[in-house]
């Protein structure tokens, strides 16, 4: 797979759909490195390319490729949805933590 693709950007559905088709497993494999299950991978790359499918007229290709423009927008959903999901491993410690603090 080559790293870049030759998409004119005009909005088009066959141009998102090429981008899509090109860019979808690359994104999923990312986020699955970054320690994301493949169903939370696949939850947070529906985000980014709807994202990408109302801002795809934004795009300018005169300050970043295609690609940098498409990990921003991932690294930027994968913090979101980290941010968002954070999940407190011992409910109980928290607890403590909390009542310690109060009583002090």
């Amino acid at each position: 797979m080559t790293d870049t693709i030759n998409v004119e950007i005009n909005n088009t559905d066959m141009d998102y759909s090429l981008f899509y088709d090109h860019y979808y497993p690359e994104t999923l494999r990312y986020l699955c490195s970054k320690g994301v299950s493949i169903e939370e991978a696949q939850d947070i790359a529906q985000n980014v390319f709807q994202y990408c499918w109302a801002h795809f007229s934004e795009y300018d290709k005169t300050k970043a490729s295609l690609r940098t423009w498409l990990y921003v927008i991932i690294n930027s959903r994968w913090k979101n949805y980290c941010r968002d999901n954070r999940k407190v491993e011992n409910i109980d410690a928290y607890v403590d933590v909390l009542s310690d603090e109060e009583n002090s």
